[in-house]
């Protein structure tokens, strides 16, 4: 029998099929999800065992809208991290029984536990909060706190089960519509009432991101009625709120998103019975503290008057033994449940719970406390907190729109796949360690609805505290260059500093936009061209002593204000204020310096004699308020237009400025501050020591 050859077609599908088959390219695999069995119930030991069953069980959108948190998702992990800074100590001799029960609000509770309010359990089970409540009821009778965006009505989950049931509220301006809410929520046996006065103005990358890399396609905000492009429906939120309300309430009033002890303070003075240490499990501000690093301090200025109750990536018994000892009347859960319900329903919740339990019994007898009454901070060790290490940024898809790119450093990603590596090693991103340092201080209940980021410099005014950087020869980055640098700018309301060493002449670059523009200059020049610029910035030699003498020459052949880019010694800030300069831009010019870590001194120095701005590796509006808040007048950002020049010419330009004015916006609201005037130095938590490992 003769063999023939198989035919190139026959061949090349053989060849696939090998290919196919081979384990190098996981082809059976989900990208998103791992197809293997499903343990049954009993075979879980912890609650992070939950987790990939609800994972596999659930679609991908519900799947984040439980696990994602707000922007960067900095103090998603952190309140993870934060665990680790509280050790526990071992006592003997261990007791022979421990009691768990405590008294909250009259209420007799089993355990320290309680559910915390978390919207559309439907998502998760068909029965949603139903399944919920008889889960946690049959797990010693845990309460839940039922969300303002339950599935359910109060009434229904009520019947669901004999168990303890308190209500969240999101405020509402109408106090008829508050009325009606509250006296609903108490008729149908709401034993105490949570309002929650975070999260203003949260948003979330991840779902867009995935829209990036699959069908999805996520609603974004539309018809916004400001000219920051955020949405501002809880800006109004007030202390006096709940000098209105009070009245309304017959049962425990609690406040929920306290993160200060200034904000516990005033729900105290304000007739609070209760307070719920909380920042949205990550979902509010990012760059956020960890709930439990701020739990000391809150309870030293409550001193006892009141309950404080904590959530914040609680996941063992022992998390919540370390909370207890820290001062914390009670703990509540948000992704715990949630992961139970989805992956088991109602026995899931009570499984989850079950387990949470059980270890917590065990903490308390390996630290030798009886009661919750006998946990005291003589049991814990609190080491320094650390930074938390942001995760890397996956790259979009190559074919990505401009307009769906959701953060600064997928326009980095974007600017590299379209660049030859030795011109994208020019503006790669460099060490951020110490703006990871910094977490924010926020004010609660600030009414931010007249947000106005304008700022003055040298007389005229800016849209926003944000201003384009130098950068020369830009055509190495796009065709177009400076031309698409100056349109994308002037587009986005954004002040450019065009650089000396321009890839087109003056003119060609000013007649392709009219937007406002100040120059680059070096003292070397002996005739600069000034004509239509509003300032000139003087870029200092690096690691070369200042001509001062030249630099006064300088000053008298220019009428406009001059700025010196490079300085960084605050006995040199005073001498530049002596010898006629009108601005610093604060530049370490990408070496291993930071300034960020530099700011505060030459503020210091300067004392809002003339603007202070600063340059260095600002990749989020987080980053801008940060450096608004140690007292920048406004920041310069130079590598992320770049990027968007790379990546999308005029129109990724005119993209990124406006997500950092969005973003600083957003982070505006978030903080409690107006204008870029009201922030002030307290609204930085000490910065931590430095990271082990650095950061982007």
């Amino acid at each position: 029998m003769a063999i023939y050859p198989p035919s190139r077609r026959a061949a090349l599908r053989n060849l696939s099929a090998l290919l196919a088959a081979s384990p190098l390219l996981h082809p059976q695999q989900d990208p998103f999800r791992d197809h293997t069995r499903v343990p049954r119930l009993d075979e879980l030991r912890n609650a992070f065992d939950f987790e990939p069953v609800a994972h596999a069980r659930l679609s991908r959108l519900a799947y984040n809208y439980t696990a994602y948190g707000a922007e960067s998702e900095f103090t998603l992990r952190r309140n993870r991290d934060a665990f680790d800074w509280v050790q526990l100590l071992p006592r003997s001799p261990k007791p022979s029984a421990v009691d768990t029960t405590i008294e909250l609000f009259g209420q007799k509770l089993a355990f320290p536990l309680l559910l915390a309010p978390s919207a559309a359990h439907s998502q998760l089970h068909p029965e949603g909060e139903l399944a919920t409540f008889r889960g946690a009821t049959q797990a010693a009778k845990t309460p839940m706190i039922v969300s303002n965006n339950a599935t359910y009505g109060l009434d229904k989950i009520n019947a669901a089960a004999k168990g303890n049931l308190w209500w969240q509220l999101y405020p509402r301006q109408s106090v008829d519509d508050t009325r009606a809410y509250l006296d609903t929520a108490q008729t149908n046996g709401a034993q105490a009432i949570v309002v929650t006065i975070d999260q203003q103005s949260a948003y979330y990358e991840r779902p867009f991101h995935d829209h990036n890399l699959t069908d999805s396609r996520p609603p974004r905000p539309s018809n916004v009625p400001n000219p920051y492009r955020v949405l501002q429906n809880r800006n109004w939120y007030i202390w006096s709120y709940f000098d209105q309300i009070r009245p309304l309430v017959k049962v425990p009033l609690l406040a929920k998103g306290i993160l200060t002890a200034e904000s516990a303070l005033t729900c105290i003075e304000r007739g609070l019975d209760g307070i719920i240490i909380s920042n949205h499990g990550g979902r509010a501000l990012d760059y956020s503290p960890s709930t439990l690093e701020v739990l000391p301090e809150i309870v030293a200025a409550v001193k006892g008057r009141i309950p404080i109750l904590i959530d914040g990536g609680f996941r063992r018994g022992s998390d919540i033994l370390k909370a207890l000892a820290l001062g914390a009347s009670a703990v509540c859960l948000g992704r715990v449940p949630r992961w139970g319900l989805a992956a088991y329903g109602a026995a899931g919740v009570k499984g989850i719970l079950t387990l949470l339990q059980q270890e917590l019994m065990f903490a308390m007898a390996e630290a030798g406390c009886p009661t919750i009454a006998s946990i005291n901070p003589s049991i814990v060790r609190i080491r320094s907190p650390q930074p938390t290490v942001a995760p890397p940024v996956l790259r979009p898809p190559s074919l990505t729109p401009v307009r769906e790119l959701v953060n600064i450093l997928e326009f980095e990603a974007m600017a590299q796949s379209k660049l030859p590596p030795a011109v994208f090693a020019a503006i790669a991103g460099s060490n951020r360690t110490d703006l990871e340092r910094l977490t924010f201080r926020s004010r609660l209940m600030v009414d931010t609805t007249k947000l106005d980021l304008t700022t003055n410099l040298f007389g005229e005014s800016m849209f926003a505290p944000i201003v384009v950087g130098p950068a020369a020869l830009q055509k190495r980055f796009h065709p177009e260059g400076e031309l698409a640098m100056a349109r994308g700018s002037a587009a986005a309301k954004a002040i450019q500093i065009i650089s000396s060493q321009s890839s087109y002449p003056l003119d060609k670059i000013l007649a392709a936009s009219p937007g406002p523009f100040w120059l680059q200059s070096a003292l070397q020049e002996l005739d600069p061209p000034t004509s239509g610029a509003q300032a000139l910035v003087i870029t200092l030699p690096v690691n070369q002593a200042i001509d001062w003498p030249a630099l006064t020459r300088f000053r008298r052949r220019v009428a406009v204000p001059i700025v010196l880019k490079g300085l960084l010694r605050p006995a040199d800030a005073e001498t530049a204020i002596a010898r006629g300069v009108s601005g610093l831009i604060l530049s370490t010019y990408g070496s291993p310096l930071s300034s960020i870590a530099l700011l505060p001194a030459i503020v210091a120095t300067v004392q809002r004699r003339i603007p202070v701005l600063v340059d260095g590796s600002f990749r989020r509006g987080t980053d801008i308020l940060k450096a608004l808040i140690l007292g920048a007048s406004a920041v310069v950002v130079t590598r992320p237009p770049l990027w968007g020049l790379a990546a999308y010419g005029a129109e990724g330009v005119q993209a990124v400025i406006e997500m950092l004015q969005s973003e600083l916006a957003r982070n505006m609201i978030m903080i409690g501050a107006v204008t870029p005037r009201q922030l002030q130095p307290d609204m930085l938590r000490p910065p931590l020591k430095a990271a082990a490992s650095k950061s982007r």
